[in-house]
């Protein structure tokens, strides 16, 4: 009987180790992340393993709210990495047309965006600049991969001279968005991934904050389920001859070498 209580008193203590895993991700996360940390309860990652997609409202003063989204992935962080940067591959986001801009290079990406909304509302297009986070990496030993990314602070109108003739169909009454900025990260632990995916967004035109802050929390669960159906797909497809995919730290993944787990 007393074997039995002792076995019952240590089970009940013994941290859960994928707690304690999340828990040992903090301290390199609360000092180098590019974005909110959260506080996540035991319970909450069970709810995560089991497929669901916890999702927060961001307070945000003087700025449109942010919206934050918290998965688990049963994948390696190289496939999810992979599956999210390849821009070949997949598309995250529907309606979405994108261009390298000239200024590329091996640490940061210019990109255009362009989205395309439905009639009667005016589409949208934006300049970013996406970087991954190098110390972010460095402290946690390869095991926090983190992107990130903010609107470009040169007129856009400056940066559309880069594109080149026909890139993108253009209509007289697009407009610019004021805020688009987050990141995505990825925290490795023993059996697959948690993924943080944070975004402020203000489209610009008569959107009310509010009809966008909730847009944007219930696309959360949309975007996770397609990274990792691409991160699934990614071992198969990061093969071959295709073009070097980096990580934090700007070394290669080759080709051929993403694990799925």
């Amino acid at each position: 009987m007393l074997l039995l209580l002792l076995a019952f008193v240590w089970a009940q203590e013994s941290p859960d180790p994928h707690f304690s895993e999340w828990e040992s991700a903090l301290p390199s996360l609360n000092e180098h992340s590019k974005g909110h940390v959260p506080t996540l309860t035991q319970a909450e990652l069970e709810r995560l393993r089991s497929g669901k997609t916890i999702g927060r409202r961001l307070a945000s003063e003087g700025e449109v709210d942010g919206a934050l989204g918290i998965a688990f992935m049963p994948l390696s962080t190289e496939a999810v990495w992979v599956g999210g940067l390849d821009d070949q591959h997949a598309q995250l986001a529907a309606g979405l047309t994108e261009v390298w801009l000239p200024g590329t290079n091996l640490e940061r990406k210019i990109l255009y965006q362009h989205l395309d909304v439905p009639a009667p509302f005016s589409d949208r297009h934006w300049v970013v600049q996406i970087r991954s986070n190098a110390p972010l990496y460095a402290a946690s030993e390869g095991k926090i991969w983190e992107r990130y990314w903010d609107l470009d602070p040169r007129p856009l109108s400056e940066l559309m001279l880069e594109l080149e003739e026909g890139a993108v169909e253009l209509e007289d009454d697009t407009l610019t968005t004021p805020v688009n900025r987050g990141r995505w990260t990825i925290v490795q632990v023993s059996d697959g991934v948690y993924v943080l995916y944070e975004v402020y967004t203000d489209i610009g035109g008569p959107v009310p904050e509010e009809l966008m802050v909730r847009f944007a929390m219930l696309s959360l669960e949309q975007f996770m389920g397609t990274l990792e159906e691409v991160g699934t797909k990614a071992p198969e497809h990061y093969s071959g001859d295709h073009y070097l995919i980096r990580r934090p730290d700007l070394s290669p993944i080759q080709p051929g070498s993403v694990p799925k787990l």
